[in-house]
């Protein structure tokens, strides 16, 4: 559920027109934590969670498998394992290593912890 819809406040509506920025409405919860910040969290717990599936689970293959053919001429849409690597990389975390240190499940809850607080 979303922030405004816990407090009940819209940006624009046809009867009330509350106009609300996002950060007011934060500033309301106290909440410190933004929209990017929690996807970045949300991103880094699949990770894990998949990254400790077994190599047989559709999701597991899924993250691992490389599709051969040709593809559109042009910039080609960011993937969601690159995501993960940007990630990875502003925490000066090797990709191997964070496929290590999610089976250490405390551990890793702790990194993405500190991720979501940058």
């Amino acid at each position: 559920m979303t922030v405004r819809r816990l407090l009940k406040v819209t940006r624009v509506t046809k009867v009330t027109r509350d106009k609300k920025r996002n950060e007011m409405v934060q500033g309301i919860l106290h909440q410190e934590i933004t929209d990017q910040q929690n996807r970045r969290k949300k991103r880094l717990n699949w990770f894990g969670h998949v990254s400790q599936m077994g190599s047989e689970r559709l999701p597991a293959k899924v993250m691992h498998c490389h599709v051969t053919g040709k593809r559109n001429q042009g910039r080609q849409p960011k993937k969601w394992i690159d995501n993960v690597k940007d990630e990875m990389e502003t925490k000066n975390i090797h990709i191997q290593e964070a496929m290590t240190t999610v089976w250490d499940r405390d551990k890793w809850k702790r990194q993405v912890a500190a991720s979501s607080s940058l």
